[in-house]
């Protein structure tokens, strides 16, 4: 026997679960976009600062914090430490995500914890380009004594 109004009935107890389930993939869609753009910031902050070693007026603590404002989706309270030395340059993010609603019971706090970070050893562009100069040097002088 089929009752008027069943499928409204079964279409309202889904639809709670279909728009927690939406909900939550498109927060987890925001988590790994913060996530990979944090990564590729390090990465990118720390090939600059390793390039510009030498260079005291390059300040890479507000050329790492520019790199993120304004282009996180969710993560807040977002700070960047940066560090050059003589061999290497490192670059770490930490920052939180906030989880709304119902999904605070499966997560600590209502967030997760961020942090990306990068290190590149330090090179010095002027002194490979004088390398790469030198052997093409030595390879037009070996070839043009292998000629004549």
């Amino acid at each position: 026997m089929r009752q008027k109004g069943s499928y409204t009935v079964e279409a309202s107890l889904l639809m709670g679960v279909l728009l927690s389930i939406l909900v939550s993939v498109i927060y987890l869609g925001f988590w790994y976009h913060d996530r990979n753009f944090l990564q590729n910031a390090a990465y990118e902050a720390a090939c600059t600062a390793s390039l510009r070693a030498d260079d005291e007026s390059y300040q890479i603590s507000g050329a790492a914090r520019s790199l993120t404002e304004g282009r996180l989706l969710g993560t807040t309270g977002l700070s960047a430490e940066c560090q050059t030395t003589e061999k290497e340059a490192s670059v770490f993010y930490r920052g939180t995500f906030r989880i709304p609603g119902m999904m605070e019971a499966f997560f600590q706090e209502n967030q997760l914890k961020m942090k990306e970070s990068c290190e590149i050893s330090t090179q010095r562009p002027s002194s490979r380009i004088q390398k790469v100069r030198q052997l093409v040097k030595i390879g037009h002088h070996i070839f043009e004594r292998n000629r004549g």
